[in-house]
């Protein structure tokens, strides 16, 4: 007897290696999917952290400018910074500066500037700067609370919000909140003291 030559593959054969092509095909699938999740969640997380960033340099930048001008460009008489303790956790405190702003005006203007968290219209926390006299700016998104954490006096000693408030500060600490439950700090010192007033 003679034996016939295959020209082809065998159906246990053919079932074989389908199965082998689609465990391969299933494991780079699997691949795919992990990498691009872990993508996205790394694209959230380097959002959130930019947003944190971008947060804490607003409240730095704006609350920074209590007093500025005072004595270079004029005079103003009151607070340089005034703050209100909402004595509640869920409740953003209010900051508010004033300043002389002197760039490309023949006289210094004295600025009042409010930053404080809120809610816009559609739900969304948002970090407000309000300048008085103009509208309220949302400065930054997803920013869900901004607290006094304490005061600097001019000694370097550190005050509570509930305790006795000086006249002047050297600086103050405050904690900034966020929509995926971090928080953040911030230092904010002055060169030279602060008037200091409530809210």
């Amino acid at each position: 007897m003679r034996q016939r030559q295959a020209n082809g593959f065998t159906l246990s054969e053919v079932l074989i290696g389908m199965a082998i092509l689609a465990v391969l095909l299933l494991a780079i699938s699997q691949y795919f999917t992990s990498s691009l999740s872990s993508y996205r969640k790394a694209t959230e997380m380097l959002e959130r952290v930019q947003l944190e960033s971008i947060a804490r340099n607003v409240v730095v930048k704006e609350l920074s400018f209590a007093g500025y001008g005072q004595g270079l460009f004029g005079d103003f008489s009151g607070p340089t910074i005034e703050i209100g303790v909402s004595g509640r956790e869920d409740r953003s405190d209010t900051f508010k500066v004033h300043y002389l702003e002197e760039q490309w005006l023949s006289a210094p203007v004295q600025r009042h500037v409010t930053i404080d968290v809120t809610r816009d219209a559609s739900g969304t926390w948002n970090l407000y700067r309000r300048e008085e006299g103009a509208t309220r700016q949302p400065a930054v998104q997803d920013v869900t609370n901004l607290k006094l954490i304490a005061l600097v006096t001019l000694d370097g000693s550190l005050l509570l919000p509930h305790e006795a408030w000086p006249d002047e500060i050297a600086a103050f600490i405050v904690l900034l909140s966020f929509g995926w439950e971090t928080s953040r700090t911030a230092y904010i010192g002055f060169s030279a003291p602060q008037r200091l007033g409530r809210l």
